[in-house]
């Protein structure tokens, strides 16, 4: 058999059980939020700071979460697709904080609150 064939059906072979596919992450599985009882995806992008995660994470001061669909970029495509991690998911030490670009909004004047 050609090299470069074997080498393509190997991948191929690889990815038809799951080594190499984005089918979840040691059996990390969700508990709850928007997409519960679903396999996470990792790694991920944030679609809200732009983060990537290659484990639940608790950013924006959530429950430990992750992705549970993701495009082909890697990015999580919207909100729907968070789920809250079960207790057996590898889970980020620390949350990454980005700063947010979006401004105050500005107080009329004589505006009590």
């Amino acid at each position: 058999m050609d090299p470069s064939i074997k080498g393509i059906y190997i991948i191929l072979l690889l990815f038809s059980f799951g080594s190499l596919s984005h089918a979840g992450y040691y059996g990390c599985k969700t508990v709850g939020g928007i997409s519960r009882n679903k396999a996470c995806i990792f790694p991920f992008k944030n679609p809200f700071n732009g983060a990537t995660h290659s484990a639940c994470t608790h950013d924006h001061g959530l429950p430990a979460w992750c992705a549970t669909r993701v495009n082909s970029d890697g990015a999580m495509p919207s909100k729907d697709y968070i789920g809250f991690c079960g207790p057996d998911c590898e889970v980020e030490e620390h949350a990454t904080c980005y700063a947010s670009l979006s401004k105050p909004a500005a107080k009329k004047i004589g505006e009590i609150f």
